[in-house]
């Protein structure tokens, strides 16, 4: 039977808590989540069920808030939740956090535009950097389909204009191996044009990476 998503943070496993707490550190309130799940349209369709899988549609991506409301739109906006235009309207990281608090799959087709594309964008500059060691190796469009929790389609097709664009290229990586085999893996890449375009993002990027590397060396037993 279809029902409406609830926040429900009882039902979250441990694990879930704690990926949510260390990819999403900035909280947000009940009430918050219950506006962004209004402003996809989830207090009135039902989700649905397919394969065990429990997804979510979005019909509509904006809320036009008032009163006290306001003051929480902008709390969201200023932690990257939201944005601000004529109305406010979710992110792909607000999201992202919503589908922790519902344990759902939720999919809007506004983020086709601009919103996809930057996220796409930024999956690319995060590998390019990470890549920079040596491994090389293309992202497919699955990868960054579960990651962004966009449909595969969308996420190809977004790379697709990104490439027409000339910020992404559809590469592969191949070696051989100790024992003789083969091994290939076709995907997509960034493209010098996209890190000379928005320099300062890919050296944020860079940045966060060496700072990411240098905390896991500090680790390390000596």
């Amino acid at each position: 039977m279809s029902k409406l998503l609830k926040i429900d943070r009882e039902a979250m496993s441990t694990i879930e808590k704690c990926l949510l707490a260390r990819n999403y550190p900035e909280e947000i309130s009940d009430r918050q989540a219950e506006m962004m799940l209004h402003a996809l349209g989830a207090d009135d369709q039902p989700y649905r069920t397919r394969n065990s899988l429990r997804y979510y549609h979005a019909c509509r991506n904006h809320y036009d808030a008032g009163g006290s409301d306001v003051a929480a739109w902008d709390d969201l906006v200023g932690k990257g939740y939201a944005e601000k235009r004529r109305f406010y309207h979710v992110t792909v990281r607000g999201i992202r956090v919503l589908e922790f608090l519902t344990r759902c799959r939720i999919w809007d087709d506004r983020h086709n535009t601009a919103d996809c594309r930057n996220a796409v964008l930024v999956e690319l500059m995060k590998d390019a950097v990470s890549c920079g060691y040596g491994c090389w190796l293309p992202t497919s469009s699955r990868e960054i389909s579960l990651r962004l929790a966009i449909p595969q389609n969308l996420a190809l097709d977004t790379l697709k204009r990104l490439a027409d664009e000339g910020l992404a290229i559809k590469d592969y990586y191949g070696e051989m191996d100790d024992e003789g085999y083969v091994h290939c893996k076709h995907g997509w890449s960034l493209t010098l044009a996209a890190q000379e375009k928005y320099p300062e993002k890919f050296e944020e990027l860079k940045q966060a990476e060496y700072r990411k590397i240098n905390d896991s060396l500090k680790e390390e037993p000596t």
